[in-house]
């Protein structure tokens, strides 16, 4: 093990030492990459567990929510997103508001993710609460995100200077040499995370009575990023009755480093970079748009981790190992000073052996953007084409069937993710920008489509639920001619199909489109509802006798009686 010529390195001792401490997250499942936001759905959907105390029982719904809501499926997402908010705020806020790193359980870390991971897990539940028109419990959600910060080098360094684990890691050991003195005397910060302050004011701006509060709110957002003004002022005038959130690219992943793997780090998957992304209403293009959170820069800054590598590997160091660390790396000089600094690293690190593990757990959550954007938008025809273009062609995306919102609500929120395959995935040739048209009909479509006079599991190609007005669209089609709505609705029974959202295997469940069981109609202006719903699909193959007599009797309809008699 690590051996050669009978010396075992001391990267290999440290190595087999520590390498079981921590546990790397299973890659996102490749449907995430490509857009199949509902195959992603069913793939997470399986592995969750009842028990808060399993160590993935908080990441694995993280997961869930941000398949669900980017397949825009708001209403199924609830049940994982109140079980994730209720474990976030039940172990995750200390005495002075900033965030645990873990619940511990019979020395189990259950994964509740770093500051800026659980920032955005409550930004989420924001999301999805705001999609359903839930304002008051959306801005409870957002103003979660706004826990303070803590600064381990508050007197050292100026607010946001950005330490690096490593720089933190030698101002701890040189602080404290045994105990946390150090992770204990950090400083309480007020939060710069400009996307929760931005979800709470457009929350506070749906209820007229806390118009001050959504004021406060936006005044933080400018305060951090001064380039959201436009944006600010635009909600502050109410020039608007829509809210995209749109997340593009791919959040920064989380790597093990250093002797024995026992440090870790976030590395950007996607370039920040300053790309505005421009709305246009049916052809009318406003201003380019900044983001609104860099998650890579988030994820970079020690003032967004919780250090706990850092803090479980110093804890794990032998007290004679620091002092011989310190003896090798003092007598050293010269040339010869770095190299007695790895060293003497190596031999903290092998302080390991005297007390506990110290792998860096690697696990994260894959499906976090790279950046957001907010962007008002007025709809004011129904089916009307939303386009969103940015310099980046992956990131162009193109929505049709989008209405304005329902009678009684102040406003909408739509949320957006727009796919962007990985390296080796094909790209998608669905939602780009001049393919906005739906070519199948469905329940967020109150427009026609050539085949909407037949069900699709007959023949046709209408995914609508079941109902007075959609059987009177067949028959006035010259189809299902003395058929009654409980007869249609058994049909689609006898295929094990579905069309409640709030069914429990909503969230679980493709679409029929895509082989599925489930009838529940995407959020329109979505990614999920663009991909069913505006491209062709393989025809339904039955698996009852009865909609395959169905599908029979259809045919024989559409040929008409003459024909049919032969």
């Amino acid at each position: 093990m690590g051996c050669r010529g009978g010396i075992i390195s001391t990267g290999a001792v440290v190595a087999a030492t520590i390498g079981g401490g921590g546990c790397a997250s299973n890659p996102a499942p490749a449907e995430m990459l490509r857009g199949e936001f509902g195959s992603a759905r069913a793939t997470l959907a399986p592995r969750l567990r009842d028990d808060p105390a399993d160590r993935d029982y908080a990441l694995d719904r993280l997961r869930l929510v941000i398949a669900a809501l980017a397949d825009g499926l708001p209403a199924p997402a609830s049940g994982p997103v109140d079980e994730l908010y209720d474990l976030l705020t039940r172990g995750g806020v200390n005495a002075d508001r900033t965030i645990a790193a873990y619940v511990l359980t019979d020395s189990v870390q259950i994964w509740k993710g770093e500051p800026f991971e659980q920032a955005m897990a409550y930004a989420y539940a924001s999301i999805q609460r705001a999609s359903l028109g839930d304002w008051d419990n959306a801005a409870v959600a957002a103003k979660e995100s706004l826990f303070l910060l803590k600064n381990f080098a508050s007197t050292e360094r100026a607010y946001g200077s950005g330490l690096s684990t490593e720089e933190v890691a030698r101002r701890a050991q040189a602080a404290d040499r045994e105990g946390d003195a150090y992770f204990n005397g950090y400083q309480p910060i007020e939060t710069n995370f400009t996307l929760g302050y931005m979800l709470a004011g457009i929350a506070c701006l749906a209820n007229p009575t806390r118009e001050a509060e959504a004021r406060d709110n936006f005044t933080r957002a400018i305060q951090f990023n001064p380039a959201l003004r436009p944006v600010v002022d635009r909600l502050v005038a109410r020039d608007f009755n829509t809210v995209f959130v749109v997340d593009a690219g791919w959040g920064p992943r989380k790597v093990a480093y250093g002797p024995g793997d026992a440090l870790a780090r976030f590395v950007p998957r996607t370039a920040s970079e300053g790309t505005g992304l421009t709305l246009a209403v049916n052809g009318a293009t406003g201003d380019a748009t900044p983001w609104a959170v860099d998650v890579n820069g988030l994820a970079m800054d020690h003032l967004w981790n919780n250090m706990e590598d850092v803090r479980s590997a110093k804890n794990a160091l032998g007290d004679a190992l620091l002092v011989g660390a310190g003896v090798v790396a003092l007598s050293a000089s010269g040339k010869d000073r770095e190299a007695a600094g790895w060293v003497a690293l190596g031999m903290a690190l092998g302080g390991v052996l005297l007390k506990t593990t110290a792998r860096a757990d690697t696990r994260y959550c894959e499906f976090l953007p790279q950046r957001v954007y907010i962007l008002p938008a007025t709809i004011t025809e129904p089916d009307s084409v939303v386009t969103l273009t940015t310099p980046r062609p992956a990131w162009n995306f193109e929505s049709p069937a989008v209405d304005p919102p329902p009678a009684g609500r102040p406003f909408q929120l739509i949320y957006v993710r727009v796919p962007e395959p990985g390296p080796g995935e094909p790209p998608r040739a669905w939602g780009l920008p001049g393919q906005g048209r739906v070519i199948v009909a469905n329940d967020g479509y109150a427009g026609r489509v050539p085949g909407d006079d037949l069900p699709y599991i007959l023949g046709g190609r209408c995914v609508r639920a079941p109902s007075p007005e959609t059987l009177r669209r067949y028959q006035e089609g010259g189809n299902l001619a003395g058929l009654s709505l409980v007869e249609l609705e058994n049909l689609y029974r006898e295929e094990g199909l579905f069309w409640d959202a709030n069914d429990p295997r909503a969230l679980a469940e493709r679409h029929v489109l895509e082989g599925g069981k489930s009838l529940v109609t995407p959020m329109p202006g979505s990614a999920g509802y663009v991909r069913l719903f505006a491209r062709a699909h393989r025809p339904y193959s039955p698996a009852s006798r009865a909609v395959r007599e169905a599908v029979r009797e259809a045919a024989r309809e559409a040929r008409g009686p003459r024909e049919g008699t032969r």
